[in-house]
């Protein structure tokens, strides 16, 4: 086995993973993690290959999904818009950490 097969294989593999996670996550529908790895995957093993429309067909997979996951991350935002309080269990923790 030649090193770009296997680094091609560990690619297909990652692909896969980010994909499981993405479903056990609960927050990204099924389709679009379908969509990522299999589209990851397929681009990984068709980036070599001589069909071009093989090559483009898992692009645009990938893309799609990718496209879904930006549009449903899009609307939650982690970073809190209101200013932090001292009632906030986070804080408190934060403060008596600092004692």
């Amino acid at each position: 086995m030649h090193t770009i097969d296997l680094l091609t294989l560990a690619g297909v593999v990652g692909f896969v993973l980010l994909a499981l996670c993405l479903h056990r996550d609960g927050r990204i529908p099924r389709a679009a993690t379908i969509l990522i790895g299999l589209g990851g995957a397929a681009t990984m093993f068709t980036s070599q290959g001589p069909i071009p429309a093989l090559v483009l067909g898992a692009s645009v997979t990938l893309f799609l999904g990718q496209s879904w996951l930006t549009t449903v991350r899009s609307g939650s935002n982690p970073i809190r818009s209101e200013p932090a309080t001292r009632d906030q269990p986070y804080v408190r923790e934060v403060d008596e950490f600092r004692r």
